[in-house]
């Protein structure tokens, strides 16, 4: 019986350590990925204000702006469109006040006044490429000289379009 009891004990560790495995390992790969499209967004708009006025007896002048975000490289174009007045173009724009009087004012692209913003592909869009970053674009605004209309608000919304 010794010899059984010696036998037993000789293979039991032999059990015990082929019961218990070691640690393994199992290597399988993570696919991480991200498409950028062509996908431009406009924020950070700053109206145009011409203030307060007695007369339109001067040329008033004042700035908004507009931010882009192109992807780098991405070539864009910037259209303004006439806005909502009626009878406007894009090189004659028009507030809308009291009783429908109107006051002329035009858009522009530099401080210049020489390019007028408009909504036509390859005449008066603003172009740019992006970068990745938002792009400030500042829109010069002009009231020309006119007949001051009746006392009263005056105000226009125009639409801002990027082509991409």
């Amino acid at each position: 019986m010794k010899q059984m009891l010696r036998a037993v004990a000789l293979v039991s560790p032999l059990l015990i350590a082929g019961s218990v495995q070691a640690a393994q390992t199992l290597p399988a790969d993570l696919g991480v990925s991200i498409e950028i499209i062509e996908a431009c967004t406009v924020s950070n708009i700053v109206p145009i204000s011409f203030g307060t006025q007695g007369t339109l007896a001067a040329i008033v002048d004042s700035t908004g702006s507009v931010d882009v975000t192109c992807p780098d490289e991405v070539a864009y174009s910037i259209a303004l469109d006439a806005g909502g007045g009626s009878g406007a173009t894009v090189t004659t724009r028009k507030m809308t006040g009291p009783e429908d009087a109107t006051i002329d004012y035009t858009l522009y692209q530099s401080s210049e006044h020489s390019t007028v913003w408009g909504d036509e592909s390859g005449v008066n869009r603003k172009t740019a490429t992006g970068s990745g970053i938002a792009q400030t674009h500042t829109i010069y605004g002009r009231v020309p000289v006119q007949t001051t209309p009746a006392t009263g608000t005056y105000s226009d919304t125009v639409t801002i379009i990027v082509h991409y």
